[in-house]
């Protein structure tokens, strides 16, 4: 049996790979647009992420979390090397690599440098015809 390099399960079938890493690219677009609506449809009612400082809990959470940003942050999200596999249990888990600009209102940056790097780790599961995100977990590859 084949498994992947970093979380020793099998490789998703192509298909639920192509559907998981597109929930996670979406999710992670609507929050460069600060559109908790749309980051809501691919997260769980009960999902947790989880955030170096803090957990986001449920739609709730998310709602309350992008309406806690000040209004005028501009945040962009790179979003690459997504490795997606079946877990024993049906679900899947994927693994992205990232780097996350943002310029918050008032100040000037005439040259971003990434603000943060890291992974995201997600566990998807299915909820009718479609994957949603169940746990995303934030790992910051470099010290504050």
């Amino acid at each position: 049996m084949t498994t992947t390099a970093s979380t020793g399960h099998r490789p998703a079938p192509p298909l639920d790979a192509w559907a998981a890493q597109q929930v996670v690219l979406a999710f992670t677009a609507a929050l460069d647009r600060l559109d908790a609506d749309e980051m809501i449809q691919h997260f769980a009612v009960s999902g947790v992420w989880r955030r170096p400082d803090g957990d986001v809990a449920g739609h709730d959470g998310i709602r309350e979390f992008v309406a806690n940003l000040a209004a005028g942050t501009v945040m962009r999200h790179v979003v690459t090397n997504t490795r997606v596999a079946t877990l024993p249990d049906c679900r899947l888990q994927s693994e992205s690599y990232f780097t996350v600009y943002i310029q918050r209102p008032g100040t000037v940056a005439p040259h971003l440098t990434p603000s943060a790097i890291g992974r995201y780790l997600d566990t998807l599961e299915r909820r009718g015809p479609k994957w949603v995100i169940v746990e995303r977990v934030v790992q910051f590859d470099l010290p504050d």
